[in-house]
């Protein structure tokens, strides 16, 4: 099956500074891929790449078999369409409601009516535990909350691959652990493939996939948790020592 990332020798630099400096790293179709590593590694500018935010001075960034930067704009934009994206911050539209925000995705790139359009929202913040916030705005939710609706809105069409960058950062323990289980349960019932960038213990912990850590630029370790809290690589053993969830 073709996976649904592939990164082959990817450099990215801003300015005279090298932040990603030939990474290769590969995705398989329904796993759950932890990106980490300490401040300024290039974690966030690689999912940069990835989304095609960033684009990349050297190497690769394939997505389900394709070449992201020799796609036309229109295939680019085809092909992104089977991806969502969580915000840090959750990028919601402030001068909208819950419910138009979730509905704005099936409003620009489908063909549905009002009606079936807002059956969908409807089911979507059902399935993140929302409905109730439907007619509410971003200002009047907690963090959490906006989380939830960012990850309803990111699954508006379907999305094979869900990219998150920092899914938990600022929440609180009881919300944390309903962003981690929502995220799990997309995993294991729909077989989406995730993308998570972190640099929170309990976040890997509780995701449980693949580490993929970086260190100046490069992919210094790969492997399950327990692998990483047994390896003897400086970078890991400091992360999963005294440099855990700073």
């Amino acid at each position: 099956m073709t996976p649904p990332v592939e990164l082959t020798g990817l450099h990215l630099a801003y300015g005279d500074r090298l932040v990603l400096a030939g990474v290769d790293l590969r995705v398989e179709a329904g796993e759950v891929a932890i990106i980490l590593g300490g401040s300024g590694c290039g974690k966030s500018t690689l999912l940069k790449a990835l989304l095609g935010l960033e684009a990349p001075q050297q190497g690769q960034v394939r997505l389900f078999g394709q070449d992201l930067d020799a796609l036309a704009e229109e295939e680019a934009h085809t092909l992104r369409r089977r991806m969502g994206v969580v915000f840090q911050q959750g990028a919601l539209f402030s001068s909208m409601s819950v419910a138009d925000n979730v509905a704005l995705p099936l409003q620009m790139h489908t063909d549905l009516g009002e009606a079936l359009i807002a059956e969908l929202v409807a089911g979507l913040l059902g399935l993140v535990d929302m409905q109730q916030a439907a007619r509410l705005y971003p200002a009047q939710l907690s963090g959490g909350m906006r989380k939830r609706v960012a990850l309803a809105r990111a699954l508006a069409l379907g999305p094979e691959l869900l990219c998150c960058d920092e899914p938990a950062a600022g929440l609180d323990p009881v919300a944390t652990a309903q962003i981690h289980q929502l995220l799990l349960q997309l995993n294991h019932r729909l077989g989406t493939t995730l993308v998570v960038v972190t640099h929170q213990l309990p976040s890997i912990e509780r995701l449980a996939g693949r580490l993929i850590m970086l260190d100046q630029g490069r992919v210094a370790f790969t492997g399950t948790l327990a692998q990483a809290r047994r390896s003897e690589l400086p970078v890991v053993a400091d992360f999963f020592g005294a440099g855990a969830g700073r």
